[in-house]
């Protein structure tokens, strides 16, 4: 195995005062990693005996393109702190398994952000991207599979003081102990007022051990359910919604990353 760390640090991002490495005083043209590092990469893949594991260190995302291919596997350890060499040698080495996962979107590139000087939601994180990224929010991997099943939820349709409770099993279907973040997202059916496509509502870590299954309870008040409207106001909007249970956000994406296939519901709110 080859482990390959490239990554950002303070002094080339950041405000403008101390990104002082920075070719553009602290602000950014593109996501991407320095060049000579994009170059490193590709000669050591050109070199490589065994898997070639990236470790990125940033404070921000990174565009891998070009990169993630000649990659086996990448794990983001972002700028841990004084025991983070330690955290980073135990999952590398099968101590433990990776648990993390992105509280963000990972652009394939700049072209898919959308312009500063637009105010508009349009584009704007998970809830609104309509492209396909590179990682999608809320993803990531352990060293086992996860199964997702048996999305229950204690009603069809629900009134605007009635409180949501979904149940859904979980079970570690390979061969090592992990943490798993199950998360539900709320889906509205239509998003023609310029509500989000996904929400993010509520998440649990479970610990499972090797073939060991758990049932998770998520509750959500009616104040979880409602929604923003255009003028800031946060109200009960009725309609069709699907209720999504998985380890990553709602995507095809995320599934054909290795993330578990999720459950989901319709519900009405009346």
């Amino acid at each position: 195995m080859t482990i390959c760390v490239v990554g950002l640090s303070a002094d080339r991002e950041g405000e403008e005062v101390d990104a002082i490495a920075a070719e553009n005083v602290g602000d950014k043209v593109d996501l991407k990693l320095p060049e000579n590092q994009i170059n490193y990469v590709k000669e050591i893949a050109a070199k490589k005996k065994g898997p070639l594991v990236l470790v990125i260190a940033s404070g921000s995302p990174v565009s891998l393109e070009g990169i993630e291919e000649h990659c086996d596997a990448i794990l983001q350890i972002w700028y841990p702190g004084e025991q983070g060499g330690t955290a980073v040698a135990d999952i590398l080495f099968g101590d433990i398994s990776p648990s993390g996962h992105l509280p963000i979107t990972f652009p394939k590139n700049v072209n898919q952000l959308p312009p500063y000087e637009d105010y508009s939601m349009k584009e704007r994180t998970y809830k609104y991207m309509t492209k396909e990224p590179m990682y999608p929010f809320g993803f990531g991997l352990t060293y086992s599979k996860t199964e997702i099943v048996h999305l229950k939820l204690n009603a069809e349709r629900l009134k605007p003081k009635e409180t949501l409770t979904a149940t859904v099993t979980v079970k570690n279907t390979g061969n090592y102990a992990i943490d798993n973040v199950i998360q539900l997202y709320i889906s509205p059916i239509n998003t023609a007022d310029g509500v989000p496509f996904n929400s993010l509502k509520a998440f649990k870590r479970v610990s499972l051990q090797k073939g060991e299954t758990k049932n998770i309870f998520f509750s959500l008040m009616p104040e979880d359910l409602k929604m923003i409207n255009q003028k800031g106001e946060k109200v009960w909007r009725k309609g069709a919604y699907k209720i999504i249970v998985g380890n990553a956000s709602p995507g095809k994406l995320a599934i054909e990353l290795g993330a578990a296939i999720p459950q989901e519901k319709t519900i009405q709110l009346k």
